[in-house]
C-alpha cells in the first residue's frame, strides 16, 4: 500500500465501489489494468494472476515517460495486487501458488542501484551492494528493504545466505563454493581482473562459470630448439647419397651419435626428421693460437620434419630451432602445462567444471599472445598478461 501511496481502506474500497477514483501518477492503460483486476464482478476480473502481471506490465512498457518514474508504484502495486485477488476474492490453492510464484519474479523487478566499484585492502575488486527489494507479507502488506552487504565483500547479504556464504566474514569471497576455479566474488560481479566478463555465473554451480581460458596463463613464447647438432661431413665423391653426415641428437632412449645419408630418417622426442639435402661449405678462419687460416666446416644439411614436411636448415655445429613459434601456457587450477603450436587442439576443463576444447589459432611471439577458439561457443580469446575476448 505505501508504494501505491495510498491506505489498505482505500485498495479495498477500489474493489467495493463500481468507479473507483483515479491513483494519481498512471496512465490509463494502466489504471484500467488496476481497476480490471480489482473489477467488483468476478466475472469481469482476469483469469488468471500471471494473466494481470503480463497486463500491467505492458501498460508500464507503452509509456516510456511514466516508467521511469513509477517503477516502485507499479512494482508493488503488482505485488500487493496479485495477493488481494488470489487471498480477498478467494482464490484456489493453485492460484494461490501461482501468486506467489509471480510475487517472486514481481519483487525482484528494476529495483537495483548499483555505487561504484571499490577496492578491498586485499585488492579485491567489489561492488558497494545498495539493492533495493520489494517484499510482500502473508497480510498482503509491501515493504522496501535495503539488500545489505555487512561485511563489505561485494556479494550482497542476501546472495551470501542463499549460497551458504557468511554475510559476516569478508573472506569468503576470495574462497571458491564450487571448485571451478573462480572465485565467489568473480563469479558474482563477473569482473575478472578489472574486466567485465559478461553476467554473473552460478556460485555453486561447478558448470556455470567464465571461459575457461581465463585460468590459462603464458609460460613462454618462442622457437623451439631442437635438440640435434651436425658435427661434420664426409664427402665421398660428386654422389651426395654416398656421403655421410655425423649428428648428435636426442634419441628418445637417451642422447646418441651416428652417421646418416640423405633419405634416412632420424627419431627426436618431438618429432621424426628425415635428411633431404647436403650443400657443402667452408670457410677459412684464420687462428692466431698456430699463426696460420685454417678451413672449417660450415655446410648446411636440410632435414623435413615428417609431421608437416616443414623444413630446417642445419649449418654445421651451430644451435637449430623449429621454424614455427612454440608456446608454453599452464591452468592455474590444475598446474597441467600444455607446449601448443598453431593449429593444435587442447582441452581445459574437467567433469567437474566441463570440457571445452580450444583450437591455436595464432601465437605471436613479438606481442606474446596467443589466440585460442572455442570451438563450443565460436568464441575467439587472447592470452597474454590477462585474457580479453575478441570476437563472436
Amino acid at each position: 500500500a505505501s508504494a501505491l501511496g495510498v491506505g489498505t481502506e482505500v485498495m479495498k474500497n477500489c474493489i467495493i465501489n463500481d468507479e473507483p477514483e483515479v491513483i494519481d501518477g498512471l496512465n490509463t492503460q494502466q489504471w484500467n489494468a488496476l481497476k480490471k483486476g480489482l473489477a467488483k464482478k468476478p466475472e469481469d476480473r482476469y483469469a488468471s494472476c500471471t494473466e494481470f502481471i503480463n497486463s500491467i506490465s505492458r501498460a508500464d512498457e507503452q509509456d516510456t515517460g511514466v516508467k521511469n518514474n513509477n517503477n516502485q508504484i507499479l512494482t508493488g502495486a503488482a505485488s500487493l495486487l496479485v495477493l488481494i485477488i488470489a487471498v480477498l476474492l478467494g482464490s484456489s490453492s493453485d492460484e494461490v501458488t501461482e501468486v506467489q510464484m509471480a510475487n517472486e519474479q514481481v519483487k525482484h523487478t528494476e529495483a537495483s542501484q548499483t555505487k561504484p566499484m571499490l577496492k578491498t585492502e586485499a585488492g579485491v575488486n567489489q561492488q558497494e551492494s545498495a539493492k533495493t527489494v520489494t517484499t510482500v507479507n502473508n497480510n498482503g502488506a509491501v515493504s522496501d528493504v535495503q539488500d545489505k552487504d555487512k561485511d563489505k565483500d561485494g556479494i550482497p547479504d542476501s546472495i551470501e545466505i542463499k549460497y551458504g556464504l557468511n554475510p559476516n566474514d569478508p573472506a569468503d569471497a576470495a574462497a571458491d563454493k564450487d571448485g571451478d576455479g573462480f572465485s565467489n566474488i568473480v563469479e558474482y560481479s563477473a569482473i575478472f581482473d578489472g574486466k567485465k566478463l559478461g553476467k554473473s555465473t552460478g556460485i555453486n554451480d561447478g558448470k556455470s562459470h567464465p571461459s575457461l581460458t581465463h585460468l590459462l596463463s603464458i609460460v613462454k613464447i618462442a622457437k623451439a630448439p631442437i635438440n640435434l647438432i651436425v658435427q661434420k661431413v664426409e664427402a665421398y665423391g660428386d654422389d651426395k647419397k654416398m656421403w655421410s653426415v655425423l649428428i648428435k641428437f636426442d634419441h628418445p632412449k637417451g642422447s646418441r651419435s651416428e652417421y646418416v645419408t640423405i633419405g634416412q630418417t632420424i627419431k627426436l622426442k618431438d618429432f621424426d626428421y628425415t635428411v633431404e639435402n647436403i650443400e657443402p661449405k667452408t670457410i677459412k678462419v684464420f687462428n692466431k693460437s698456430v699463426n696460420r687460416e685454417e678451413k672449417i666446416d660450415k655446410s648446411v644439411i636440410t632435414f623435413k620434419r615428417s609431421k608437416d614436411n616443414i623444413k630446417i636448415k642445419v649449418t654445421t655445429k651451430e644451435k637449430v630451432f623449429e621454424s614455427d613459434v612454440t608456446a608454453i601456457i599452464a591452468n592455474r587450477m590444475s598446474g597441467k602445462v600444455f607446449k601448443i603450436s598453431e593449429k593444435d587442439t587442447i582441452s581445459v576443463g574437467n567433469t567437474k567444471t566441463g570440457e571445452n576444447k580450444f583450437i591455436v589459432t595464432h601465437i605471436d611471439e613479438k606481442r606474446g599472445i596467443v589466440a585460442l577458439f572455442d570451438r563450443k561457443n565460436k568464441t575467439l580469446f587472447t592470452i597474454a598478461r590477462e585474457v580479453q575476448e575478441l570476437d563472436k
